[in-house]
């Protein structure tokens, strides 16, 4: 009998002293590490799922918001790669990442179309400091580029889901209101995050 996906990741669970803080995996490549990263970052994950439920959720033509997202994760990227001087530590980014999530989750939760200006300064704020948050400080040179490149792939690819999730639960009264209730639970994760950061 093959041991099942459970049991891996109760290991990984015990095993907490073979990663590193950042998401950099021992035995990966530079670009591993970076597609790793964000699902090894909770308020990271939280948030993507958040924005991509909020774009979902609207007009066709604010889907254009996306664009500016991805944009936004790019910019924060290599700003954060280039710098020299790191000017927020990683708590203060993580605090970014969980006022973007719930201010996303209110909007999911009560199901409120906004105006597009709206939906892309919501998700640049988003993308930029998930960008932000994906320190580098540990890399040189190659391996920098490659863990931005990897993070990048990851992030495109997250948000995508939970966007097709959205748009594809709003033919039944029943689907809306799971949307909700995965933008609530979403927003009382990242008050639980938060709470643990604090204490």
């Amino acid at each position: 009998m093959k041991p099942s996906l459970v049991f891996y990741c109760l290991v990984l669970f015990l095993l907490p002293d073979s990663v590193y803080a950042h998401g950099v995996f021992k035995g990966l490549s530079s670009f591993y590490n970076g597609l790793l990263h964000p699902l090894f970052v909770p308020a990271q994950i939280m948030l993507i799922l958040t924005l991509g439920l909020l774009l979902g959720k609207q007009d066709d033509k604010t889907h254009r918001a996306f664009f500016s997202f991805i944009a936004a994760v790019i910019i924060a990227l290599l700003i954060n790669a280039l710098s020299t001087i790191n000017t927020l530590n990683d708590l203060h980014r993580e605090y970014l990442l969980i006022a973007m999530t719930l201010i996303a989750a209110l909007f999911v939760i009560i199901q409120q179309r906004l105006p597009t200006a709206i939906t892309i300064i919501i998700m640049s704020l988003g993308g930029f400091f998930i960008g932000l948050d994906s320190s580098t400080e540990q890399l040189i040179a190659k391996e920098k580029w490659s863990f931005l490149l990897g993070n990048i792939v990851a992030v495109y690819l997250l948000i995508l889901y939970p966007i097709t999730l959205a748009e594809t639960f709003n033919k039944a009264f029943w689907q809306e209101v799971a949307i909700r209730i995965l933008g609530s639970w979403l927003a009382a994760s990242a008050l639980m995050v938060a709470a643990l950061s604090l204490a």
